[in-house]
């Protein structure tokens, strides 16, 4: 899942950068390549992770109760890129944010998904031995 995740994250840099440089120059694929990254890298999230993260804590539970608050603070942070961006970027212009931001989503994202993949493969070696 990590994989994908990282493939999700990537899409999204990726297709930031054809559409940037102009080696994409339809902004509908651009966008749906941009929101197709996005879902890639959520739904594993939401779907599988919060269901092995459950079982492996034993508790007896489902994903449900994960998937509604990370919505919520998905949501929280819609709104508070929007107030970032309105209180101390008012002079940039809103293609030039999302552009700054999703390099610094995807990037963050990858580094963030590399670090995940070591520890939880470390973590699988040492229940292992």
């Amino acid at each position: 899942m990590l994989l994908v995740m990282m493939a999700g994250v990537s899409c999204i840099g990726l297709s930031m950068y054809a559409f940037d440089t102009g080696l994409m120059t339809d902004p509908i694929i651009w966008m749906s390549l941009l929101g197709l990254g996005a879902y890639i890298t959520y739904i594993p999230v939401g779907c599988v992770l919060f269901e092995r993260l459950i079982a492996s804590s034993e508790f007896r539970s489902n994903a449900g109760f994960l998937i509604y608050v990370a919505d919520a603070i998905g949501y929280i942070g819609s709104i508070g890129v929007l107030l970032y961006k309105e209180l101390f970027f008012k002079d940039m212009s809103v293609l030039g944010f999302f552009t700054q931001f999703s390099y610094l989503m995807a990037g963050v994202g990858l580094v963030s998904l590399i670090y995940a993949y070591f520890y939880f493969a470390g973590v699988s070696r040492a229940k292992a031995a």
